[in-house]
């Protein structure tokens, strides 16, 4: 696993970006539905999307139970077009795009986070961490994961970079059918299967 902050060297910016702007966000309260940790997830999810739907798409989020033991789990793909998202911006409307569709991200995985924290761990004890497969504009896709005990020290208002520091990184991710076929509707629904390679279905 590789600390998220090393990913700012290979431009994936989930910490930040090349500029020197403040990428802390304005934490919205957001209203959270559910009796129950299912509904609540699936909430959680829905208002993220609603959020930061220029630059992500949530369409999978599950409390699940295995043998690795109880966490929470979206699937997020980044909706930002490939060029925006890694190339070199060759002006400065460019790279404020790419400036913008960045932090968006970034705010997104945090508020994801943050929200996680707040609505569903405290009602579900067993949960040990939230994971979330983020799918790239270029079709790589990366399992990204923080343990509940690291994120309990960060305060409800925390800027985004102090959420995203206590997270890991696994890039050697297999996706399994069932998250394959939810990440092909949703790129054909947002007509954007042919900016990015179909990542590899596990089978």
């Amino acid at each position: 696993m590789k600390r998220a902050a090393a990913l700012i060297g290979l431009g994936l910016a989930l910490l930040g970006t090349a500029c020197t702007r403040d990428l802390s966000y304005e934490r919205p309260e957001f209203s959270i539905r559910g009796s129950d940790n299912d509904e609540r997830i699936r909430s959680i999810a829905s208002v993220v999307r609603k959020e930061f739907g220029d630059a992500v798409a949530v369409p999978n989020a599950e409390v699940v139970t295995d043998d690795n033991g109880t966490r929470a789990q979206y699937l997020v793909l980044i909706t930002v077009p490939r060029e925006t998202f890694f190339d070199s911006p060759s002006s400065t409307r460019q790279l404020q795009a790419q400036q913008d569709a960045r932090a968006q991200v970034n705010s997104a995985i945090a508020t994801l986070l943050r929200l996680s924290m707040k609505h569903l761990v405290p009602q579900d004890l067993t949960i040990r961490s939230i994971v979330m497969m983020l799918v790239l504009p270029d079709g790589e896709v990366l399992e990204i994961s923080g343990q509940v005990d690291q994120l309990k020290g960060v305060p409800d208002d925390a800027p985004t970079e102090s959420w995203l520091e206590r997270l890991s990184v696994n890039r050697q991710v297999l996706v399994p059918e069932s998250v394959w076929q939810d990440i092909m509707d949703t790129l054909n629904r947002s007509g954007s299967r042919s900016s990015a390679p179909t990542p590899t279905p596990r089978r």
